[in-house]
């Protein structure tokens, strides 16, 4: 039985990826943000007869990520599993992104993401064992038209999860990642939009069409069943010796396959528009 701690655990991946863990007999530690969120996570543990704790964890706040890892050990003795899972989409032109609105997106998806490893850290270290599942996103490694800013973190997160693998390995720590493509999840409905998008008045109307455009595009797109997502993360979490990185999806494996030149041709064509047309 592993100690496991997920981060964002209020919806989507994070409370899949603790129900599944719970499934398999391990001790879940459930993070989220808003606790009074945490009623929909046990609602569901309850169906299945399932234990799961949860507790408050902004990862966006040092105290509280301090407090939340401190809490586990203190209570465990030891933290085997972090899945780092906290983050949400952004939608908009990079043009109308303020200097808060960009921070907003890192620091929920790539500072987070640093500052909980770096609570787990020692534990881990002293007990040369553990394992940190980075759920990082097909866009972690294909940049979508106005989603350039949630790349950006993903492709940052990315970076970092090469670099702590390799710094890691000697001290028995794995660091692995987890790519999904498009899967069924909250994350629509919580999308963020710079304000300006929200507000209807971008810098330049045509912003809006090939908004619009995008979007009609992205209706043709096939969305997963997030539980998919949440059995890999397990799996990796219980493997000897886990792959560096896990796509998961048909539509993730297919667009990696893409070559670079061609995936931009597809997207160029996708927002083929004109300032004239």
């Amino acid at each position: 039985m592993a100690v496991v701690l997920i981060t964002g655990s209020s919806s989507g991946i994070g409370k899949l990826s603790a129900l599944e863990f719970a499934r398999r007999g391990h001790r879940v530690f459930a993070s989220m943000r808003r606790l009074e969120s945490a009623r929909y996570i046990l609602a569901d543990a309850q169906k299945e007869s399932l234990t799961i704790e949860t507790l408050q964890l902004d990862v966006t706040d040092a105290a509280s990520v301090r407090t939340a890892v401190e809490g586990v050990l203190r209570r465990e003795g030891r933290l085997d599993v972090l899945v780092n899972n906290a983050g949400f989409g952004s939608f908009g032109p990079i043009e109308d992104y303020t200097d808060e609105e960009l921070r907003e997106v890192f620091e929920t998806n790539l500072f987070g993401a640093i500052r909980t490893t770096r609570a787990v850290l020692p534990a881990m270290r002293a007990r040369r064992s553990g394992t940190i599942v980075m759920v990082s996103s097909i866009s972690g490694l294909r940049t979508f038209p106005f989603m350039a800013v949630y790349s950006a973190s993903k492709f940052a997160l990315e970076a970092i999860s090469n670099g702590l693998r390799c710094e890691l390995k000697p001290f028995g720590v794995r660091v692995v990642m987890v790519e999904p493509g498009n899967f069924n999840t909250r994350a629509g409905i919580n999308m963020h939009f710079p304000q300006k998008v929200k507000s209807g008045s971008p810098s330049d109307p045509l912003y809006l069409r090939l908004i619009e455009k995008r979007r009609i595009a992205g209706k043709n797109v096939t969305f997963g069943n997030a539980r998919e997502v949440a059995r890999v993360i397990a799996d990796a979490a219980e493997a000897k010796e886990p792959e560096a990185r896990y796509l998961v999806g048909k539509d993730a494996e297919q667009l990696v396959g893409l070559t670079p030149l061609s995936f931009e041709r597809m997207i160029d064509e996708m927002m083929s528009l004109r300032a004239e047309d």
